[in-house]
């Protein structure tokens, strides 16, 4: 296949938006190929930006054939619904026919006219990294909601206006009912934008296709192009010939009689003067160049009337940018203060959690803290049931071999000798006094007992050691403790147990209210801050859409002005071509 040169549609429209003429012929030649498709009964399936290439010379080429509908398919379902934002928000794949292209044709004719009409919809509508022309598919799928459609809809040019309503009406009809972009009377408005029309002298002028509201009441509708039909001279009169051929003959006796007399030649001379000054005045008000005088005058008073200067039109668009900037800047404020507002309700909700955690972690203190109380009260109750086990058991942890901290071997057999042997032979140790303590072992029949060497360092040891033997002896209890001991000591400590869940509940409210607080708070300065931003937002974009109003207008009335201008010279260049020397060349031979 042939490499396709040029580059894609948008890239070529952002290269060449201002040059009304060539995007002009890019529409026209769109139209042509839309027309040839249509002829020979097939459809492209994805006419978008990226598969319409613009060659150097204006030439368009399509690629990308992959969704090519060609009678021989007819019957099959189509193998893609092709790029969302030029295709008809019902199109579906089964639908495949000749018909495929027609609403596709309809979204780029139509952007390229209204882009001949106003290029700086270009701007307005179009994101610089957006894959659509002026609509995209959300505005295709939802007219009424659309952020675009409104700018055409409500556009202060008539014909742009013409195009949205007809693009509108296109987006909810069934694919098959669409019609075709060449024989759609709704294509006759779009056409008048796009009508040229030729001087005489060959030079193209295009028409606005509706006249500006300044031209208004200065020029009637059948005096509008008549000047362009003045061709050359029409319709000789027979004084003008007779007078035309007595000039003629007036000369040929001026030569021949100054051979003869002086004072003949004089009296001809005369003859001839007047004969031709009758002439200028008989070529003066031949009726071609009294319509000429009269457009001329007509289009002088009007470019006197139309009072719109270049600086006026700097001036709107200096303001333009001015109120753009401010919005751009206002905007950015209102974004920044968002932002501060959600920073401040972060922060308050961040301050909520670490003091709802600090009352939360004293609450799961006073749990873990009546959770021991508990066991201890448990353990105390279920004692009298285990003591008999554990005291004989005691007996198998023996005092000798066992570590004991700070106990030596001496203190061992001092110990024995007082038959204390084993775990089970004490219950506990005493110590009374501070600057000169008294240690005493208390044995199982409660009596105090004295050993020398062990002082109260080593009699704590010996007694936390005894304490580690009753607790492991307790463990391996294997008696039970009784569900009734269970549900007893449970019921003992129920009440505190739900004061503790109240509390924990209490401040779980306590969280969630606050967090309510702090969300409406903010959500209340929000809902202020956005409605006093709103009104400055909806100022500023009316300020905007009457300024962008403005300054398509002036445009219009410039462009007008100039082309009333064109219309003008066209005019001298007409008149120069009707002098009096082919005023005379029409009078003897009639051409």
């Amino acid at each position: 296949m042939e490499w396709a040169d040029g580059i894609d549609l948008i890239s070529w429209i952002n290269a060449n938006v201002e040059n009304i003429d060539a995007v002009t012929a890019v529409a026209r030649r769109f139209a042509d190929l839309a027309d040839d498709l249509q002829t020979m009964g097939i459809a492209h399936g994805d006419l978008q930006h990226g598969n319409i290439i613009v060659a150097p010379d204006l030439s368009l080429r399509l690629v990308d054939y992959d969704g090519l509908y060609v009678p021989s398919l007819a019957g099959y379902d189509a193998v893609e619904v092709g790029h969302r934002n030029y295709q008809s928000p019902l199109r579906r794949i089964s639908h495949f026919g000749p018909h495929l292209d027609r609403f596709s044709n309809w979204l780029i004719y139509s952007s390229l006219v209204c882009l001949t009409v106003d290029p700086r919809l270009w701007g307005q509508l179009h994101e610089p990294d957006g894959e659509y022309l002026l609509l995209a598919s959300e505005d295709l799928r939802d007219p009424a909601n659309s952020p675009r459609f409104p700018a055409l809809l409500q556009h202060p040019d008539e014909r742009i206006r013409i195009i949205a309503q007809a693009v509108t009406s296109l987006t909810g009809m069934p694919i098959e009912a669409i019609p075709s972009l060449e024989r759609s009377a709704l294509l006759k408005p779009m056409a008048r934008s796009l009508d040229l029309k030729l001087v005489s002298s060959g030079e193209a002028v295009q028409s606005s296709g509706s006249r500006p509201q300044w031209l208004d009441g200065h020029m009637s509708s059948d005096r509008d192009n008549v000047f362009l039909h003045i061709a050359n001279f029409d319709g000789r009169r027979r004084h003008e010939v007779l007078a035309t051929l007595g000039a003629l003959l007036l000369l040929i006796l001026l030569v021949v009689s100054a051979f003869i007399d002086l004072s003949v030649m004089l009296l001809v001379a005369v003859a001839t003067i007047l004969v031709a000054f009758h002439i200028r005045r008989l070529h003066t008000r031949r009726p071609e160049l009294l319509k000429i005088r009269m457009e001329r005058l007509s289009f002088n008073k009007l470019i006197a009337a139309s009072g719109v200067t270049e600086a006026d039109l700097d001036a709107v668009e200096s303001e333009f940018k001015k109120q753009a900037l401010f919005d751009k800047k206002f905007r950015e404020r209102v974004r920044v203060d968002h932002h501060k507002l959600t920073d401040e309700l972060n922060h308050e909700l961040a301050r909520i959690e670490k003091e709802f955690h600090e009352k939360k972690n004293l609450i799961d203190q006073d749990a873990t803290s009546l959770s021991a109380r508990q066991a201890d009260a448990l353990a105390e109750s279920f004692w009298p049931l285990q003591k008999a086990w554990v005291l004989q058991h005691l007996a198998f942890y023996r005092i000798k071999g066992a570590y004991i901290r700070h106990l030596n071997s001496a203190n061992v057999d001092a110990l024995a000798k007082r038959k204390i042997r084993t775990a089970a032979d004490f219950v506990g140790v005493q110590i009374v006094g501070r600057s000169d303590p008294k240690v005493s072992i208390v044995n199982r029949a409660g009596d105090l007992v004295r050993i020398r060497g062990i002082g109260p360092q080593k009699a704590r040891a010996l007694e936390e050691w005894r304490q580690q033997c009753e607790s492991r002896a307790r463990s391996i209890c294997p008696i039970a403790v009784p569900e009734d001991l269970h549900r007893e000591v449970g019921e003992r400590f129920h009440a505190q147990w739900e004061a503790l869940r109240e509390r924990r509940a209490i401040l779980e409210d306590e969280l969630q209210e606050a967090r309510t607080r702090a969300r409406d708070a903010v959500a209340a300065k929000r809902a202020s801050f956005s409605g006093e931003v709103q009104v400055v937002l909806d100022d500023s974009q009316q300020k905007l859409a009457e300024l962008a109003r403005r300054e398509t207008e002036l445009r219009g009335m410039i462009a007008d002005r100039v082309t009333v201008q064109r219309w003008a010279a066209a005019l001298n260049r007409r008149e120069k071509s009707l002098d009096l020397w082919h005023y005379v060349y029409f009078s003897l031979f009639g051409r």
